[in-house]
């Protein structure tokens, strides 16, 4: 007869000498197996106290107190803890941000010798956030740091997939809300739709969306709720808007123009033949009333200009860099029309990218970056937050 136990076979005899061998060698095997085994429990049980994450202590103090800790942090730190949790990004932008006068605005202009050297990298963060290919024609307006997107494909768990959400998002400090659009016009990606953002007046958002030539809706994030606004526009439009009269280098039919805006000022440049020209929108208040005139600001010729006003397009101006980007068939060169003394190139072509060819022929605006958190009226169902 034979006795197996632990891969060990035992034989054991009918004879009395050899089964009280057995035996012993019977429960030593056992009294081995057990204490094996209660010395791999305890070993195991140590590793998992070893890896068991001690409690955060911060938690089980008093909001009151965790509110006042928030309060002392920089907003470079306040950005950076609003990624630990959800609560603590909660109770930061419910407690601790000012809705007006802000004291320490933080918007920095990205300033690289290319400002869109890292765009394929935003994007591919934006379609990894909303959960579907994000490509430059899906960007609707930046303001200050924010993106506004609108797209039907969003993945999110609170997002009804297949109707059009207007997203906004800041990749600094990690933020990405939708809101959906008015009921009733669900289609249509655009609408004409642009963002406002001012963090030193406010860290409230507003997405203004023209509904045709009559309406205008505007949401705030202050609110969570749309005002739809009725127009005129048989209304004389010379009483809604001021005109401004160019300049007289501006009157040439094969001038190529473009206006943007830097540290508040609005800036028109110009680029004909080998002459590039800056001009400055300047205010004059005499007795009370205000006029508007054209300030030249800067003037150049250059030679390697002939070929991009002849054959090529004037494309963007980045007035952060001073750089201007023109299209010559299917490449992109930019100009550096304001080297302040430094040893740069001056012309060049700018790296062959599709993501950023595309963004700069479709959009082209200048890239901010905004470390101040934007907020939200938080309670209010109409906005949905992703959260990554």
């Amino acid at each position: 007869m034979s006795l197996s136990y632990k891969n060990q076979t035992i034989l054991q005899y009918r004879h009395h000498s050899h089964s009280s061998i057995i035996s012993i060698s019977l429960s030593f095997n056992i009294n081995s197996t057990i204490t094996h085994y209660m010395e791999s429990t305890i070993v195991k049980k140590k590793r998992t106290m070893r890896r068991r994450k001690p409690k955060s202590l911060f938690n089980n103090l008093p909001i009151i107190l965790q509110t006042e800790i928030f309060r002392k942090l920089y907003m470079k730190e306040k950005s950076n803890v609003m990624c630990v949790s959800h609560s603590w990004r909660n109770l930061i932008l419910t407690t601790t941000l000012p809705t007006k006068n802000p004291l320490d605005p933080l918007t920095e202009a990205i300033i690289s010798p290319s400002p869109y050297m890292d765009i394929e990298q935003l994007f591919n963060w934006c379609s990894l956030v909303m959960g579907c290919r994000i490509e430059p024609k899906n960007l609707i307006d930046t303001c200050n740091g924010l993106l506004l997107f609108c797209h039907k494909d969003g993945q999110a768990d609170n997002i009804v997939h297949g109707v059009y959400h207007y997203y906004v998002m800041n990749p600094v400090t990690k933020q990405c809300v939708a809101v959906p659009k008015p009921v009733g016009q669900t289609s249509g990606g655009y609408s004409y739709a642009a963002l406002a953002y001012d963090n030193e007046e406010s860290w409230f958002f507003k997405i203004v969306r023209f509904q045709g030539h009559r309406h205008i809706n505007i949401f705030s994030s202050m609110t969570g709720h749309l005002l739809r606004i009725k127009i005129d526009p048989q209304e004389n439009v010379s009483k809604q808007a001021e005109v401004i009269e160019l300049h007289p280098n501006c009157l040439f039919d094969d001038s190529q123009r473009k206006i943007s805006l830097r540290d508040g000022k609005i800036f028109l440049v110009l680029s004909r033949g080998v002459k590039f020209m800056c001009f400055e929108l300047i205010e004059c208040v005499t007795e009370g009333v205000s006029t508007y005139t054209w300030h030249m600001n800067l003037s150049k010729e250059n030679q390697k200009l002939l070929p991009f006003n002849t054959n090529g397009e004037l494309l963007s101006i980045c007035p952060s860099n001073d750089m201007a980007f023109f299209k010559i068939k299917k490449l992109i060169y930019f100009y550096l029309y304001s080297l302040n003394g430094n040893n740069g190139k001056e012309i060049g072509m700018v790296r062959k990218n599709r993501i950023v060819f595309e963004y700069i022929r479709t959009c082209g605006q200048q890239l901010f970056e905004c470390f101040i958190p934007f907020a939200c009226g938080l309670e209010k169902e109409v906005i949905n937050y992703i959260y990554f």
